[in-house]
């Protein structure tokens, strides 16, 4: 468990807070989730008010904390326990790919090209959009199950290493401009 805890689960949102984004289905969803989950929302927009007081209506403003816009998300995506994306419209944020390279479960949309990079069972769990239940039902099993958590964290880290490091393309890359560089041609003159 990270930090040393036992039990409990930090759960992070990263985006804009606009309605698209789905921040007040999980906001909601914390009202029937154990008081020793907790929600990190970074970001800003102009949903922040609202949502801040959509957290006190449902009595968790306790456990949700909005932190503005963060310039190190790695940070935060490292110390999380589970990136939570319930957006309406979003075709391929990089926030997924983040998490993935430092190992944390998604449960998002299974929507646009969400599904081409959480894969489902694996390294998170897709949800109908805009499905409070099935949201909650998701994040209810992250925190119900940390071994099915523990294992999808490794497959992030495999699924990221094998399907989106750029590692082989740099490689190449270097290799035309080294081959460049003996050769001291300019790059157009490459044949």
């Amino acid at each position: 468990e990270k930090a040393g805890r036992s039990r409990g689960m930090e759960i992070v949102m990263v985006g804009a807070l606009e309605e698209r984004k789905g921040h007040r289905l999980m906001i909601d969803a914390m009202a029937d989730l154990p008081d020793d989950v907790f929600l990190s929302v970074i970001g800003e927009g102009e949903l922040a008010a609202s949502l801040a007081k959509l957290a006190e209506d449902r009595k968790v403003a306790g456990r949700v904390v909005f932190s503005g816009y963060s310039a190190d998300v790695a940070s935060i995506l490292d110390e999380a326990d589970l990136l939570v994306l319930p957006t309406a419209l979003d075709a391929a944020p990089y926030v997924v790919l983040e998490a993935l390279s430092s190992g944390l479960p998604v449960v998002a949309s299974g929507i646009f090209g969400l599904p081409e990079l959480v894969k489902d069972g694996r390294t998170g769990i897709l949800t109908a959009p805009g499905d409070r239940d099935d949201l909650l039902k998701a994040v209810r099993r992250m925190y119900d199950e940390p071994g099915l958590r523990e294992r999808m964290s490794q497959a992030c880290r495999r699924d990221y290493l094998e399907r989106f490091t750029i590692g082989k393309s740099v490689l190449a890359t270097m290799a035309v401009y080294d081959e460049l560089f003996r050769n001291k041609r300019e790059p157009g003159e490459l044949k």
